[in-house]
């Protein structure tokens, strides 16, 4: 599934495709729901290692969301 949306629309779409709550999100990812909800807002970037592990979690590579950031 290709998500070409900016990644405070894109995120929140593939965490809502999936039918995941942002505490779900947070627990997969391991950081707090208001870090997810952020992230998500456009109001701050992830971490590398954050940034990984919501690329396992939504099958999407490391450059798409830095890519996103932009």
């Amino acid at each position: 599934m290709q998500y070409h949306l900016r990644m405070k629309n894109g995120l929140r779409k593939m965490r809502k495709d999936r039918r995941l709550s942002l505490a779900q999100v947070s627990r997969l990812v391991g950081v707090h729901v208001s870090s997810v909800s952020r992230i998500e807002r456009g109001l701050s970037m992830p971490s590398p290692r954050i940034a990984l592990r919501l690329c396992h979690l939504y099958n999407i590579t490391l450059e798409d969301v830095y890519r996103a950031l932009k």
